[in-house]
């Protein structure tokens, strides 16, 4: 919106141009010539930034590949060992439940005769005297 301004205001010749919207298109082209560089600068380190992570993606995902790859080849081992060790597992197995059911006996009998730890056989009662 144009205004007729103050009374204090020097006045302009007819057909004249208003300074001040001069000036500011002088200074509004001298900061877009400023920030030209400041644009490229910064696409450049955007591109550098998105080359350096595509590169570590590509990295990062082949690692992840073939570590992936060596833990199902180290799966698969061990499922053919434990195939082959079937009958050897299955014979643990029992002999850790006769294990389990022997110390069981034992702990009853300690229960029951605590003395039998340190001597073999208990003494025999003594008689008492008539």
């Amino acid at each position: 919106m144009i205004t007729p301004g103050s009374n204090a205001a020097r006045r302009l010749a007819p057909g004249a141009v208003i300074p001040s919207e001069e000036a500011l298109t002088h200074h509004a082209d001298a900061v877009m010539a400023k920030m030209g560089p400041v644009v490229d600068h910064a696409d450049g380190a955007i591109q550098n930034a998105n080359a350096t992570v595509g590169d570590l993606r590509t990295k990062d995902l082949a690692e992840l590949q073939s570590t992936l790859k060596e833990a199902r080849g180290l799966l698969a081992n061990m499922q053919v060992i434990l195939r082959t060790n079937d009958y050897k597992l299955d014979d643990t197995i029992e002999n850790l439940r006769i294990a389990t059911e022997n110390l069981d006996q034992l702990t009853d009998s300690l229960k029951q005769r605590p003395w039998s730890l340190i001597r073999v056989r208990q003494d025999k009662d003594r008689k008492v005297p008539q």
